[in-house]
Formats: C-alpha cells, sequence, structure tokens
C-alpha cells in the first residue's frame, strides 16, 4: 500500500482582503494542505509572507497578479510580480495564466464553432485587456473589441473603442506597466473605485458583451446595467449568478472548468491553485513532461472541459427578408407613395421604370418576435426593393441580381443567419 504524501501550498490573493482560510484536500494519494492568504494589492506584504514561508511550503500561488500584460503580439513584464516570482528559486510559484489563456479561448472557439456567427459586429467590453489573454478570439470572430484599460488600471474615464486604440494606449503606457508605479494600492482605493463606477456602468449599457472576472465582478453595484447583456467570466458565485440572473441577464459563459474531481472548495478555486495541483502530482510522480504537456494529459483524463454557456434568457436571432411591390397599386400603398394612385397611365409608367431602378434600401425592423413553442425573440431587417415583375422583366437581370447581393451582403453584416 502506497504512502500519502504532503504538500504544503501557500496562496497569495491580491484581489480580496479579509481573514485567511485553510483547507486539506486529497488527490492522487497526495494531502495537500492549502493556506490562502487575502491581502489585497500589496506586494510589500506579499514579499513579506514569501520570506516567512520559505523552507515551510511546497508551492506558492499569487493569485489575481500577472507576470505581464499583453495585447496581440505585444507584451511588457510586470517588474514587481517579476520579483516576486524570482525571489525564491527553490519553490516553484504559479500564477495560472497559462491555464487560464487556455480556457478562455478554448470556451469561446467551442462557441464560436457553435455558433460562428455569434459575436459579429457585437460591441465586446473587456474589464481589462491587457490581463485576458485570450483577445485574439474575438478579433477572428469579428467582434468590436472594446476595452476600459485605462479607466480601470489608472482611473482615466476614457473608453478604448477599437483594437487600433487599445494598442496605441498600450504602448504609450508599457513603461509604467511595466514599473513599480502599479504596485501600490491605488488600482483598489474606494475613492478610485468609486469614481470608476458610473463610466463603466455606462460603457456595459452601450455594450452586447462583457468579459470579467470573479473577483471585479462585484465592483459593479448598479446590476441592472446587465438586462439583455452576455457575461463573460471565469467563474461566478452562487450570490453573483442570482444577482445576475434578476436583472434578466441574456447568457452568462463561464470558461473555468468543472475540477470538482480535484477536491479545491469553490471559495479557494483559482486557475493558479489548479495549476500548482497539478505540477506537484507531475513532481511526485516523476514525470519526464513539461508542465505544460502534463496539465493537458490530467485534462484529457480527468475530462475536464470549459461549462456549457447557461442562458437565463434568450438571445436574439436575427434574419432579414427581401420585399418587392407585386404591382403598381400595390406600391401605391407604401408610405410616400400615394401619389400613384389616381395618376395619368403616361405617369404611372414612367414613375414604375423610374422606381424600378433605386438602389435595395432598409426599408425598417421587426422585434419582439417571439417563438410560442421555445421563446426564442427573432430581429428581423426589412430591405426594400421597388421593382414589380413586369418592371423585372424589362430589366437587365445583372442589376436586379446586384441588388438582392447588397441586401443580403448588408443583413449578413447585421448579423442574419436567414435571408
Amino acid at each position: 500500500m502506497s504512502k500519502t504524501s504532503v504538500r504544503k501550498i501557500l496562496v497569495i490573493n491580491f484581489l480580496e482582503v479579509g481573514e485567511s482560510e485553510r483547507a486539506v484536500i486529497q488527490f492522487d494519494e497526495i494531502e495537500f494542505q492549502i493556506t490562502e492568504l487575502r491581502i489585497g494589492w500589496d506586494f510589500a506584504t506579499a514579499f513579506f509572507h514569501i520570506q516567512e514561508s520559505e523552507g515551510e511550503v511546497d508551492a506558492i500561488v499569487l493569485s489575481g497578479v500577472r507576470e505581464k500584460a499583453v495585447f496581440g503580439n505585444k507584451e511588457v513584464l510586470h517588474k514587481p510580480t517579476r520579483e516576486l516570482i524570482r525571489y525564491t528559486d527553490r519553490v516553484p510559484v504559479y500564477t495560472g495564466v497559462e491555464l487560464l489563456a487556455l480556457f478562455g479561448s478554448w470556451t469561446l472557439r467551442r462557441l464560436t464553432h457553435e455558433e460562428p456567427h455569434f459575436f459579429k459586429r457585437k460591441k465586446v467590453l473587456f474589464h481589462t485587456a491587457f490581463f485576458s489573454p485570450f483577445t485574439d478570439v474575438l478579433s477572428d470572430s469579428n467582434a468590436v473589441v472594446q476595452s476600459a484599460d485605462a479607466l480601470f488600471i489608472f482611473g482615466i474615464p476614457t473608453l478604448l473603442r477599437s483594437e487600433q486604440q487599445i494598442v496605441r494606449f498600450f504602448k504609450l503606457v508599457s513603461p509604467i506597466l511595466a514599473s513599480q508605479l502599479l504596485e501600490g494600492n491605488h488600482i483598489f482605493s474606494d475613492w478610485m473605485s468609486n469614481y470608476r463606477r458610473k463610466w463603466l456602468s455606462k460603457w456595459i449599457s452601450d455594450s452586447d458583451v462583457f468579459v470579467t472576472y470573479n473577483a471585479l465582478l462585484d465592483q459593479i453595484v448598479d446590476p441592472e446595467v446587465f438586462e439583455g447583456k452576455i457575461v463573460f467570466v471565469d467563474y461566478l458565485t452562487k450570490d453573483q449568478r442570482e444577482r445576475l440572473e434578476r436583472f434578466k441577464v441574456a447568457k452568462v459563459i463561464e470558461f473555468s472548468p468543472d475540477v470538482s474531481s480535484l477536491g479545491i472548495p469553490k471559495r479557494m478555486w483559482s486557475f493558479g491553485l489548479t495549476t500548482a495541483l497539478m505540477d506537484q502530482v507531475r513532481l511526485k510522480r516523476q514525470s519526464r513532461l513539461e508542465l505544460n504537456e502534463f496539465a493537458l494529459e490530467m485534462i484529457e483524463g480527468l475530462k475536464i472541459e470549459p461549462r456549457k454557456a447557461v442562458k437565463t434568457t434568450r438571445v436574439p436571432r436575427r434574419c432579414a427578408f427581401i420585399i418587392h411591390p407585386l404591382s403598381l397599386p400595390h406600391l401605391s400603398l407604401t408610405p410616400g407613395f400615394s401619389w400613384l394612385r389616381g395618376s395619368p397611365a403616361r405617369v404611372s409608367s414612367l414613375a414604375e421604370r423610374a422606381l424600378a431602378r433605386m438602389p435595395v434600401f432598409r426599408y425598417g425592423q421587426l422585434t419582439h418576435a417571439v417563438s410560442e413553442s421555445t421563446a426564442q425573440e427573432v430581429i428581423c431587417d426589412i430591405y426594400a426593393l421597388c421593382a414589380t415583375p413586369r418592371a423585372m422583366l424589362r430589366m437587365d437581370e445583372s442589376f436586379i441580381y446586384d441588388q438582392l447581393v447588397a441586401a443580403a451582403e448588408d443583413a449578413h453584416q447585421r448579423g442574419a443567419l436567414i435571408i
């Protein structure tokens, strides 16, 4: 009978302030003794605890910080976090960012595979794009990527409305992101949080999708802004989920996997702690695989997958209709063309020919159409072609086809799946 070994893990939580917590879990013949210290954004205290724990723990998890900020192919190393990681070369330190990137991208790619147009032309607002290593997936999905990083990090009430603006801002502030200036407590100070909330709430109201993290979600004190929105988040507590559902969020997409097989308490779960557990198992088994390869084997073996998206209200589907008049009297029923009624035959004939040459145009929109059987809401864009069948038969057919293609392309750009 094999003997159970003991591994001690210290978790330093930079995003919460409160009493420390301890837990003991058993996995793969290892007893993991986990201590979580909730110190807030305080690097000096983190250094102190790492010094105190040296030689006493087998692994250290830094929860809520990133070793580097990334956007596209640009990255900036964060010096304070790097110094924490480099301080101790005898104990492995984990942030879990690789696992976060894996499951964030995996969840988005699975969603876009199932619904290719899900994010098309939707305004996707990142609470912080600089620390979300999966923005490229949304770019590939033709989403309109926006970012609140200027507000989140620096308190500047400027919405970065495009990827180009985000890249320019990233280059501008890179020296600050890399420096000690972001080591202090000011990011999470009360006055800064209160100042940011009204701006962030306004931007969420104007977006279609909001990308955030569990620890940041509670900054938003007016949850009514989530009505009809899609929320993409690492995970939700029971209270957070109930609050979003109460305020009629359209869909919740959690990209954290179900790791109940690892036995991690929900209140202590993080990508960093999950990574630490997997690596300690790798070390115990004396595997020759690198951590990333070993983690993928464990994920496959334990059948760990991203969670399914949860619909709390239906996200409207889009379609389009192209309509045209069947006759000249039919055309005269259209607002603005009533003058055709009773007009001389010659005038009516000239008008029919002239109107037939008008480019197709978006006439209006049908909203709030809801299926009785599935409760699915549909939004239909209405396009008008003013040519009657008689006029079409006289015209060059390529002109008619070009008009139909133009309407179809515009409807597709607006997200229509059926025309």
